[in-house]
């Protein structure tokens, strides 16, 4: 985003947060999920630094996990109320208009997730790991433990009835072309997103 617009509408990057909410997937060997008061307490300290050392009032959080969003979507209250800061959380893959058309839910490490990750960092990725499409009788698994938006369960990446090592969805179609059409389109959504971030701040002072 800071290549694509950055000299546009002024905008400079932090370092990344490398660690985040991911207790949907501590069956995975290496995988450190913060604890929930540790994560925001984070992010609050972030705001406040960055409120209290500069003049930037306008922030734009980039998301690259979905176990994040909930609390992000909370925090987003607190950040406006207590800093005085236009704030917006950009989710990539959800922003961007381009779907995978895969007839599996795409909860993690999927057909676009995967894609992506070919696009981006492509010696992360070895193919010949990646296991068959989600089996046709984990589909109302999935749907009920995950996507059902009226009840939430604590549900695990590890479990055998929601996908296959971990990854839920349908890895084994994943494209770099994909993945650079998904890029794309988040890329080019955001800047109207971010423009609008600047004007919120605007249309509060």
């Amino acid at each position: 985003l800071v290549k694509a617009y950055g000299e546009q509408l002024d905008l400079w990057r932090l370092p990344t947060v490398p660690f985040g909410l991911s207790r949907e997937h501590s069956g995975s060997a290496g995988t450190i999920s913060l604890p929930v008061a540790t994560y925001c307490s984070t992010l609050h300290g972030i705001i406040a630094g960055l409120v209290e050392s500069t003049s930037e009032r306008d922030n734009g959080i980039v998301n690259g996990h979905g176990g994040n969003r909930g609390a992000l979507e909370a925090l987003l209250y607190e950040f406006q109320s207590m800093y005085g800061i236009s704030v917006a959380v950009l989710h990539p893959t959800a922003l961007s208009a381009i779907k995978s058309g895969s007839r599996w839910p795409e909860i993690h490490g999927g057909k676009s997730e995967t894609s992506v990750m070919m696009e981006l960092a492509p010696h992360l990725v070895d193919v010949s790991l990646l296991p068959s499409a989600l089996p046709d009788e984990a589909q109302p698994d999935v749907r009920a433990k995950i996507l059902d938006r009226g009840v939430t369960w604590p549900w695990k990446s590890s479990d055998n009835r929601l996908g296959t090592d971990g990854i839920i969805g349908d890895a084994s179609t994943a494209t770099p072309e994909l993945g650079r059409e998904i890029v794309a389109s988040a890329v080019e959504r955001a800047e109207s997103v971010l423009t609008q971030l600047i004007n919120e701040h605007h249309r509060m002072t």
